[in-house]
């Protein structure tokens, strides 16, 4: 009788170190098949951090700007009234984008889904209806959409709605706007 008990708690360890094994292979293996997904992800995302750098790189202008044509942009992702946008591209060795390229400005815009207006470098700094370029150009009339600058209330400040042809608007300097700021090559 003992010898029956015996024998069949040895089966019962042995059917228990059975399950316990092939419980623990499938577990490891389990664990294998995740780290070979996890591995496979990880090396696409780092080819493509690859391939952004070496395109940045190329484009010669520092991150994050952006090459449009022969000059370098960057499209922010804040918001901000014109002061404070315009401090903030000083502070990324650039300035508010000016008018060399407006309509390719805008393509670039809408390159990036934005579909709204965006501050550009433009204000009437005399206050007197006529608005110019921070670099001192006025603003060309054919650049601004029907109607505008209307110079409703307090509008100092100009923005682009890439949606429109000709994509010029005055607002309100304290309006919180998406802004584009040029790089500074000479600094």
């Amino acid at each position: 009788m003992y010898r029956l008990l015996f024998l069949f708690l040895l089966s019962a360890v042995v059917a228990f170190k059975n399950e316990l094994e092939t419980h623990s292979s499938n577990e490891i293996r389990s664990s294998l098949i995740v780290n070979q997904l996890l591995l496979a992800e990880q090396t696409e995302i780092l080819k493509q951090l690859l391939s952004n750098s070496q395109r940045r790189q190329g484009s010669d202008c520092p991150y994050p700007y952006t090459k449009v044509l022969d000059q370098c942009f960057y499209l922010s992702k804040l918001k901000r009234p014109y002061g404070k946008a315009r401090q903030y591209c000083k502070e990324m060795m650039g300035d508010m984008a000016t008018r060399k390229h407006l309509y390719a400005l805008a393509a670039f815009a809408v390159d990036k889904n934005v579909y709204h207006h965006v501050f550009m470098g433009i204000r009437d700094e005399m206050k007197n209806g006529e608005f110019s370029w921070i670099d001192g150009t006025p603003v060309s009339s054919s650049d601004w959409a029907p109607g505008e600058p209307n110079r409703r209330g307090v509008e100092m400040c100009a923005s682009m709605h890439p949606s429109y042809q000709p994509p010029l608007f005055d607002i309100p300097c304290h309006s919180h706007l998406f802004f584009i700021c040029q790089y500074n090559q000479s600094q």
